[in-house]
């Protein structure tokens, strides 16, 4: 995202009250041992009511990007702990870098790791310098994150591969894989068995995880338009979805996308976004940028891009038997602010049940 495409955001937090009850399904009949038919796979999974939720920001928003991303936080894990849920948060930037010739993009960037509190105005170091947060009673969780999530990063976003090399231990690794994992490593201790594990993305752009291969990104070259001309470069988007169900098993997987689809489509099945014109990355004809997904009316507030390969990574949880929720970037800051549904996907990931 260039700085000429970024508006202000305004923010503030509407806490949405929801009660979700934990409810045990019947499933067997008669004699079966409380089987899945024609499975070996208990019928009723243990129930649970803790949750990590890792937090990933472009790594190239701006303070309001940023500011909208903590206060959402901040309200998933109000409701979650008034409910008795145990919580772990994480911050993770988009920013793997691409080579010592691209500015803001220098080596493997942040690499994966999870970002701990920066010194600075309102913000101090987390004790121990912790790499995430688990209900510390001496600061704010809005503090903590806002502090943590990155800005003026890479402006070319990887966020697919990011949440891979920040989640996958050595024994985990995936083919390709640039770098170090940090699983077993700096970012242990985030992750727990038997936890639901959630992913919120806020990006207005798409993703661009690239492969092995680095590419050259010329000063004047919109970091969209670039990663468009670079498809053939990019890592499958099936890679990191199928490496989220092993790590965790797809029932108790849940991915928040707050990307660039329009205010009405949120609601909208998943599947039929897929392919539509303004969803689909395309070059304005001698502007050096992509066609924006937003419609440009006066009330929407961010300037948005097709989030073409996100939306795929979502259809493909899906089919492995995730949770996906969608928010629009393309709308009012009122509207985002009391658009928040990843607390309730969280809660019913939790529950038992049997497919």
């Amino acid at each position: 995202m260039t700085e000429a495409n970024r508006r202000s955001w305004g923010w503030g937090c509407v806490v949405v009250a929801q009660a979700l009850a934990l409810l045990l399904p019947a499933c067997g009949d008669g004699d079966d041992g409380g089987q899945d038919a024609g499975s070996d796979r208990p019928c009723v999974e243990e129930p649970t009511t803790s949750v990590d939720l890792l937090v990933v920001v472009d790594a190239s928003s701006s303070p309001d990007l940023r500011i909208l991303a903590a206060r959402r936080a901040e309200q998933v894990v109000a409701e979650l702990e008034e409910d008795g849920w145990d919580v772990h948060v994480a911050a993770l930037s988009t920013d793997l870098g691409l080579g010592p010739d691209v500015t803001g993009c220098v080596g493997q960037g942040d690499d994966g790791v999870f970002s701990v509190p920066e010194v600075g105005p309102g913000c101090s170091p987390a004790p121990e310098a912790r790499r995430y947060w688990s209900g510390e009673p001496d600061g704010s969780i809005f503090a903590w994150l806002f502090c943590s999530l990155p800005g003026n990063g890479c402006g070319t976003e990887q966020p697919l591969e990011a949440v891979a090399k920040a989640l996958s231990a050595e024994s985990e690794r995936l083919p390709d894989t640039r770098g170090s994992v940090h699983g077993d490593g700096l970012n242990l201790g985030f992750r727990r068995d038997g936890a639901v594990l959630a992913i919120s993305i806020v990006t207005d752009d798409d993703d661009c995880s690239f492969s092995g291969e680095r590419f050259s990104l010329a000063a004047n070259i919109d970091p969209g338009v670039a990663c468009l001309r670079s498809r053939d470069r990019l890592h499958p988007i099936e890679r990191t979805v199928e490496l989220l169900g092993e790590l965790v098993g797809p029932e108790r997987l849940v991915l928040e996308l707050a990307v660039g689809i329009r205010e009405e489509e949120q609601l909208e099945p998943l599947e039929s976004l897929i392919g539509r014109e303004h969803l689909t990355a395309v070059e304005v004809e001698g502007a050096n940028s992509l066609v924006s997904s937003c419609r440009g009316d006066p009330d929407v507030i961010n300037n948005a891009y097709p989030p073409e390969r996100l939306l795929e990574a979502g259809r493909h949880m899906e089919g492995l038997g995730g949770t996906v929720a969608l928010t629009s970037l393309c709308a009012s800051a009122a509207a985002i602010e009391a658009r928040n549904p990843l607390a309730e996907a969280i809660r019913a990931a939790g529950v038992s049940r049997c497919e």
